[in-house]
């Protein structure tokens, strides 16, 4: 097994500290056993989330719970749905073929609809 680890030159995890932080990161833990640098592959959803996080709790100032809007933010969302949809240019790309969408994780799915979007 260590022999494996040896050969890894590249690790790909989640957006929070606990994977990234450059001193007690479990990345850079691994470069430190390992002796050297790796190549990091970073979801960032979890930064768009926490930035979307402060922004809300700037412009709405309170909360009545992490799944429930309240302020300025829930007001002007209400009836978005029915807007129209700005025209774009597609973004010509070739997705990968996936056989069964159910081995897919939820972030993973959304991501592969909001490529299928892009791509209309």
């Amino acid at each position: 097994m260590r022999r494996q680890w040896h050969r890894c030159n590249k690790v790909g995890c989640d957006g929070t500290s606990v994977s990234t932080d450059f001193k007690g990161g479990i990345i850079r833990n691994m470069e430190l056993i390992l002796n050297r640098s790796l190549q990091w592959f970073v979801c960032q959803l979890h930064a768009n989330e926490l930035s979307l996080r402060h922004l809300f709790a700037h412009v709405d100032k309170t909360s009545t719970g992490p799944r429930s809007l309240t302020g300025e933010i829930r007001k002007s969302l209400a009836g978005c749905e029915k807007l129209s949809v700005v025209s774009s240019t597609p973004i010509e790309n070739m997705l990968c073929e996936v056989t069964n969408k159910k081995d897919l994780s939820t972030d993973q799915l959304y991501l592969m609809e909001i490529c299928e979007v892009i791509n209309c």
